[in-house]
């Protein structure tokens, strides 16, 4: 199983941001981030993000977050942006952490239309973070591209880079990434 590390503290001057890699070449180095010191965390995601939910629940409740996480196994992108709408009707956020797009297709142009609706429902968020997806099918990196594209545009992002690829395309466990806490 490839695995990264995946811990955004959101609170005080500073935040440490997780640089996201194979398993092992993880790390974090200091961004600047939104204050107060703790608030509300919204995770949304599919299969790569389910594999990690609990994990990530511990770690922001551990530092002082309340957490929502809604993950679940072939979500699309569109599907995600309904579903942020409404964990964000039910209690605001003060971040998001999307992880989504690995099951949306090979088609950039309505992929990044999906992406902007994503973006879209978190116009009043003051943080969002959106993780790469690991680039194990050809069109992937065109992908990840459009997120980073999009999410340049919004204040107050951050793409994090997840692993490109694996050497074989499979992962140890014979199925998908799966993001945990390091």
């Amino acid at each position: 199983m490839a695995m990264v590390g995946l811990l955004v503290l959101l609170g005080g001057a500073m935040a440490a941001r997780p640089v996201l890699g194979a398993s092992g070449r993880g790390g974090t180095q200091e961004v600047p981030g939104p204050e107060p010191a703790a608030g509300r965390v919204v995770l949304v995601g599919d299969s790569i993000m389910l594999g990690a939910a609990a994990g990530l629940d511990e770690a922001f409740r551990s530092a002082g977050y309340e957490v929502a996480v809604d993950a679940a196994e072939s979500r699309s992108t569109a599907a995600g942006a309904g579903v942020l709408s409404s964990q964000l009707a039910l209690g605001g956020a003060d971040a998001v952490v999307v992880m989504l797009g690995a099951n949306d297709g090979g088609n950039p142009d309505s992929y990044r239309e999906r992406v902007r609706s994503v973006v879209s429902a978190t116009a009043w968020v003051p943080r969002i973070y959106w993780l790469t997806i690991p680039e194990v099918r050809s069109y992937y990196p065109a992908a990840n591209q459009v997120v980073r594209e999009e999410l340049a545009l919004r204040p107050g992002s951050e793409v994090i880079e997840g692993p490109a690829r694996t050497g074989d395309r499979r992962y140890r466990d014979g199925s998908r990434c799966r993001l945990a806490v390091q």
